[in-house]
């Protein structure tokens, strides 16, 4: 029996530290990145699921998605840096997701900015201080995403034109997904010049549209 439950504990743990690793070949500047399944695609989109996977996140209302992001980089850098209840610091991971709230042009936007946990802190991460309330553990579900690639730099403008033209793409397709949010994923350090990855994600709602690929479920 004890050996059992020891083999069920180590199961366990592969299956935390199985959401969390080197997934594609975009994500080459960090150890760990967020692992993936890719259902399909087309010359326009693909369809990606990705596991429930814990997050470190803060909150930032700004006119600008950068700026945001630079603010909220600081705080969770500390985080990782050891800022949290046990003192752990922790390497950087791939890639930095950025919830976007579907607003009006001329009023601020909420931008929700987080970090994913390394493989170790995925089951049990270290609480944030209670000296920065600003700083959250948060769980994603398993989800469908619509996803979007391009190059350059992830700014507001960039984010809005990309989005866009997803949005536009699914429709054609009749596809379903939320609307009234989106991510910008970054893998990319700022001093990054050259050969930048980024991304955009829709979430689908309901059995994801593929276009002229046949879905592949694995």
């Amino acid at each position: 029996m004890m050996y059992l439950s020891g083999v069920i504990c180590f199961l366990l743990i592969l299956t935390v530290e199985a959401r969390v690793g080197n997934s594609s070949y975009f994500c080459h500047e960090t150890e760990e990145c967020l692992y993936f399944d890719r259902i399909c695609g087309n010359e326009d989109y693909e369809v990606r699921r990705y596991d429930s996977v814990q997050w470190v996140s803060t909150d930032e209302e700004c006119y600008f998605m950068e700026f945001a992001a630079w603010k909220a980089f600081h705080r969770l850098h500390d985080y990782i840096k050891g800022e949290n209840e046990e003192g752990i610091k922790m390497e950087m991971t791939s890639p930095v997701v950025i919830q976007v709230m579907k607003t009006s042009f001329w009023r601020p936007n909420k931008y929700t900015i987080s970090f994913l946990l390394p493989s170790e802190y995925q089951e049990y991460p270290p609480e944030p201080t209670q000296t920065d309330p600003l700083v959250y553990i948060q769980r994603t579900p398993e989800m469908y995403v619509y996803v979007k690639s391009y190059g350059g730099w992830a700014t507001t403008i960039m984010d809005k034109i990309k989005s866009y033209f997803l949005s536009c793409d699914l429709d054609k397709q009749h596809a379903d997904y939320v609307e009234t949010i989106h991510y910008s994923a970054c893998y990319n350090s700022p001093m990054t010049i050259l050969n930048r990855h980024n991304e955009v994600w829709m979430e689908a709602l309901g059995n994801p549209a593929c276009g002229h690929e046949e879905m592949s479920f694995y």
